[in-house]
């Protein structure tokens, strides 16, 4: 008899064990990139790892998945947004499709350095816009540094709108970029980013616009020969969740997310400040690169000014103003 009662004591303290494991199960974040393994953003995801891990004493694992395992940024948008990938990181115009206004960030020349830039994304500005992406169903958590975007190309180096003409060129599917290059004279195309290097090397485009970081860690200085300073846009990246995943979480781990957003994101603007210059430097040494005067630079901007008149509706002539009126 008393073996009876301690096998049932002993099968009870097994089916309470199990429950307390299944309670314990930390909840799972997949987040994803599509650059590689040495970008700052990639790096940064470790932090973000670290730090909600930590923070949530274990209640949170992130999974982080880069060098586009998961596929391109275009597709990770598509995961996020259809629930079978919890984060990712990606350039806006990639979030903007879902919700117009965000363009405006991505306004040639509109920002002229990058602390004028992240004074207003992590301002009232910025939380006017991430008000509108919540409502396509995305939530943001933080605002990375990506840095001046420039033309690098395999015909001529770029000094005026003039060298512009008929170089096919690869960029963003952002339409706010895409007509800018149009009105510079050149001939581009949307592609994704994953795309991009084989495309270079084969020849199917003489070129296309990154930043520094970018085109050092992803090696494009491999396939491409001339690299022109010009400057145009700057740009960031953007953390963010599946809006419906993130609410039903506790109030707590929603919390420890934004937090360790937040770590992530001061640690990657450090990082990407403190690497962009020593990736010149190499750059300088292995492509031919050129940094158009002043007045040249004056003769794109010139150009640009049509492209606000075309799409400062879109994003309203308010909003628009309130950001160049902040980035002065």
């Amino acid at each position: 008899m008393v073996g009876k009662w301690v096998a049932l004591f002993l099968g009870g303290l097994t089916v309470a064990s199990l429950s307390i494991a299944e309670a314990a199960s930390p909840v799972v974040v997949r987040y994803a990139i599509a650059l590689n393994a040495t970008d700052p953003s990639t790096r940064a995801m470790a932090v973000f790892k670290e730090e909600a891990e930590k923070r949530s004493g274990g209640r949170l694992r992130v999974d982080v998945f880069h060098s586009g395992q998961l596929g391109g940024t275009g597709e990770l948008m598509s995961q996020v947004k259809g629930g079978t990938l919890n984060m990712a990181l990606a350039a806006p115009a990639f979030v903007q499709a879902l919700a117009p206004k965000l363009a405006v960030i991505t306004f040639p020349y509109l920002f002229n350095d990058a602390g004028k830039a992240f004074a207003i994304l992590d301002g009232p500005i910025g939380k006017e816009l991430e008000a509108e992406v919540e409502k396509a169903g995305i939530k943001i958590l933080s605002w990375h540094a990506s840095g001046f975007r420039h033309v690098l190309n395999n015909r001529r180096a770029i000094q005026t709108p003039a060298d512009m003409r008929g170089i096919k060129l690869r960029l963003q599917p952002n339409p706010v970029h895409l007509a800018t290059f149009r009105a510079f004279g050149a001939n581009p195309l949307a592609m994704d980013f994953k795309e991009l290097y084989s495309a270079t090397q084969q020849g199917v485009i003489d070129g296309m616009e990154l930043p520094i970081t970018t085109i050092h860690s992803s090696k494009f200085y491999e396939v491409t020969k001339y690299l022109s300073m010009t400057g145009h846009a700057f740009e960031v990246l953007i953390s963010y969740a599946n809006k419906a995943w993130f609410d039903g979480l506790p109030k707590e781990l929603q919390g420890t997310l934004l937090e360790a957003g937040r770590e992530e994101a001061r640690w990657q603007r450090r990082e990407h400040a403190a690497e962009e210059d020593k990736m010149l430097a190499e750059l300088r040494q292995r492509m031919m690169v050129n940094t158009p005067t002043e007045a040249e630079t004056a003769q794109f901007r010139q150009i640009a000014q049509g492209v606000y008149k075309e799409f400062e509706k879109a994003v309203t002539p308010e909003l628009l103003q309130k950001i160049q009126a902040a980035a002065r």
